[in-house]
């Protein structure tokens, strides 16, 4: 008895594993039926056609010449003598900056300098009254040789005090803020009273006939500018071709930024106008194009699925320049091919696929 209840129960378990694989086969034919469903996809064809690639950037319509004025000292503002609008000619005075410190201390210098010419005025008479008693042997060569220094000496002073005043006057001088040119004054940031430093704005002004436009364009792309790169102004549906006039060399710090010069001799566009420009870095023509979204970057490289008779190939493909949605195929497809679009996280090699639609090449 003890036997029979040891080998039924092994009877059950097996007949019980061999029904338990049986269906577990039979659910994986299931699901690999189901996983091998043709894959709805839009397929584009690969066509040849021009690849632009540029920079885009907003820019400003500016004046020929304008200008954010600032001092070149650190000062407080006496007086601004001009508002928004005002005309001014070269060099008219348009803002004061407090300098009565240096007023004094020209006046001491213009008194030294007279102090000094008047003792190299006496030194240069007893130099002439000594050589004409050396002449006359009156006098000894050491007599003479002493009153010479003295003389050399007192012009030497009067040349010190010259430059003295030379540069009061020029420090004085930039505690004035003149037109550079003649022209309109745009903005008066400055207030009597403000304190002025240098590369802190008083006074914007703006003059010429002509028109620029001016572009900040960020240092990591500067190195693709340069004096004639091509580029493309847009406003509204209005547009027309242009070249860089000029790529200025100083980067703001704070910015990161240099400025990008454009002419611009639209008559339909005004000074504060804004604009978009595009820079052209690169054309190429009749080059392979494909859409950007038809391509899978993977850890092992760069891939499309080229479709053909209902199947999804995994292909290997050598890419160039990209913009606007478009990439350029070096190497690995040819003219007329149809390629899937769209959501490539469904397909994998050899898939089926369904083409449900066609994208736009």
């Amino acid at each position: 008895m003890m036997a029979k209840r040891i080998i039924i129960p092994a009877v059950v378990i097996l007949l019980l594993l061999v029904v338990g694989t049986a269906f577990l086969n039979r659910g994986k034919e299931i699901g690999d039926t189901e996983s091998e469903r043709p894959v709805p996809v839009e397929v584009v064809t690969v066509e040849k056609g021009d690849m632009v690639t540029g920079l885009t950037y907003s820019g400003t319509v500016q004046d020929e010449y304008s200008a954010a004025l600032s001092a070149k000292v650190s000062a407080q503002v006496n007086e601004v003598y001009v508002t928004e609008g005002d005309k001014a000619t070269k060099g008219t005075v348009l803002a004061e900056l407090d300098h009565k410190d240096f007023d004094l201390k020209l006046e001491t210098a213009q008194a030294g300098l007279r102090a000094a010419v008047m003792n190299a005025d006496y030194s240069g008479v007893m130099r002439e009254k000594l050589e004409m008693l050396l002449d006359e042997g009156a006098i000894s060569r050491q007599q003479y040789d002493e009153a010479d220094l003295k003389y050399r000496l007192a012009k030497a002073e009067v040349q010190r005090a010259e430059a003295n005043i030379k540069e009061l006057e020029g420090t004085i001088e930039n505690h004035y803020i003149r037109a550079p040119r003649d022209g309109i004054v745009t903005e008066v940031p400055a207030r009597q009273g403000d304190m002025a430093m240098p590369g802190k704005p008083l006074v914007a002004f703006s003059g010429g006939t002509a028109k620029k436009i001016v572009v900040s364009v960020v240092q990591e792309d500067l190195r693709l500018l340069d004096e004639n790169t091509p580029a493309v102004v847009t406003w509204g549906q209005e547009s027309f071709d242009t070249k860089v006039a000029r790529v200025l060399p100083s980067v703001d710090p704070a910015t990161g930024t240099a400025a990008v010069e454009l002419p611009c001799e639209e008559s339909g566009l005004t000074p504060g106008m804004a604009v978009e420009v595009e820079f052209i870095t690169s054309s190429k023509k009749d080059v392979m194009l494909i859409p950007s979204e038809a391509v899978a970057d993977t850890g092992d490289g760069t891939f499309v699925y080229v479709v053909e008779e209902d199947t999804a190939l995994l292909t290997p493909i050598t890419t160039g320049a990209e913009d606007k949605g478009f990439t350029e195929v070096v190497s690995g497809l040819e003219e007329g091919q149809g390629i899937a679009c769209g959501d490539l996280d469904l397909l994998k090699h050899n898939c089926s696929v369904y083409v449900v639609g066609g994208g736009t090449s």
